[in-house]
């Protein structure tokens, strides 16, 4: 697609897209604030758990998925 240089719809999808960006960075800096926090959480929630409960299949694997995440990027991603 082309566009002139006053183009209004070139002009709001630049907007949009800038939006986007800075949306995104955003939601990585809420994330890294906040995910420490909440994986400290889930970890002495799983720890509280009585041993032998029917939701610890459930509870191991969140917690190792939750690891995972922790190990591989220090946040949860929120946009794909």
């Amino acid at each position: 697609m082309w566009h002139t240089p006053d183009c209004t719809q070139w002009t709001i999808m630049q907007i949009d897209w800038e939006a986007g960006s800075q949306r995104m960075e955003e939601q990585d800096a809420w994330a890294k604030e906040t995910f420490p926090t909440a994986h400290e959480r889930l970890k002495q929630a799983a720890a509280a758990m009585p041993p032998g409960t029917s939701a610890q299949p459930f509870i191991d694997a969140l917690t190792e998925l939750v690891q995972a995440q922790a190990d591989a990027t220090g946040f949860v991603v929120l946009h794909q």
